[in-house]
């Protein structure tokens, strides 16, 4: 579901996920060879969410299956720990007409490390930082993966980053910093970037103290959530609710202007043409619930790299706040 004003939107246009996750119809493979390797090291080729291995001659490894069309190949070395310690990128790699590609691994360079210092977290709270390289075609591959639980306000931590000079329009780093404390309350920043960078981040304030509200049975079933105002610019709400015996999930998403309160009743439905009164959310059913909210906060220090690739206002930064509540389980 998707709640929005006329004032807000005169049409809207929601595709489907699930059609986004589905194998495409066409397949094919796409044979790599790394010219130059590294002798007896094992050198890692990422294509798409696909990760093969090699570190014998002839350094060659057939990929697949993959879509039809224009992919990025990726290939790596990594360190003890299991990180991506040099690297390089073979951009557009077609595979309409399958053939095969070659990586000159002459080319790689070393995966850059950077500071960043994670404040306004909450005395034992879990912190987790997480840098990605992210391409155009879609071929994603995590280069450091960090975290521990934080007895202080702030958090001090390294990352690495692909070098711009590997880099194309389209590609970006992109880092993400996650604080989830005992409450559940689970504060996280995105920032998307070509150049990596020493960086601080703030974490936003305040605790959204997600409760339920109960089920009504006033004529038809209804159930919320309800939070605490926490002064912020909400650019949208996402909420799901799932049931028991059916499996069925609420899921849909507020927008400013149709949210009137800090409080979310799910609607009544039973007045649709073809409606069935078993999808109805009932006390026995409903187990779990899940809340979102995206804001945007002022952060000077961002620079307008950032904004473009992330396509926000100036000197704004993305926030998502989030809680759970799990479970919901009243039986």
């Amino acid at each position: 579901m998707f709640h929005a004003t006329t004032d807000e939107f005169n049409d809207v246009t929601i595709p489907c996920i699930e059609a986004a996750w589905e194998t495409p119809e066409a397949t094919t493979d796409l044979t790599v060879t790394i010219e130059n390797p590294v002798p007896g090291a094992e050198h890692g080729i990422r294509v798409a969410g696909l990760t093969y291995w090699v570190r014998e001659a002839p350094y060659e490894r057939a990929l697949g299956p993959l879509w039809e069309g224009l992919h990025d190949v990726v290939v790596y070395l990594e360190d003890a720990s299991g990180a991506p310690e040099r690297l390089v990128v073979h951009h557009d790699a077609d595979t309409s007409a399958p053939g095969g590609v070659s990586v000159d691994f002459d080319q790689s360079l070393s995966t850059e490390v950077f500071d960043v210092t994670v404040e306004g977290v909450t005395a034992g709270a879990s912190v987790t930082v997480i840098s990605d390289l992210v391409t155009k075609n879609g071929t994603w591959k995590q280069l450091s993966n960090s975290g521990d639980l934080v007895d202080t306000t702030s958090y001090e931590t390294t990352y690495r980053a692909a070098p711009a000079a590997l880099l194309e329009a389209g590609h970006e780093n992109r880092l993400w910093v996650t604080a989830v404390d005992g409450s559940g309350s689970r504060r996280t920043v995105e920032r998307s970037f070509l150049t990596g960078r020493d960086t601080e981040i703030q974490l936003p304030e305040g605790d959204l103290e997600l409760t339920e509200v109960p089920v009504t049975q006033s004529g038809y079933p209804l159930y919320g959530l309800a939070w605490r105002d926490l002064d912020s610019a909400f650019t949208s709400v996402y909420f799901s609710f799932d049931t028991d015996d059916l499996g069925i999930a609420w899921e849909g998403t507020i927008t400013p202007g149709w949210s009137a309160g800090s409080a979310y009743t799910i609607p009544d439905l039973s007045g649709l043409e073809g409606w069935d009164a078993a999808w109805n959310a009932s006390e026995a059913d409903v187990v779990n619930a899940y809340f979102g909210a995206t804001a945007v906060f002022t952060a000077s220090e961002l620079s307008e790299e950032v904004l473009f690739l992330w396509d926000l206002p100036r000197e704004a930064e993305l926030r998502f706040l989030s809680q759970y509540l799990d479970p919901l389980d009243r039986r």
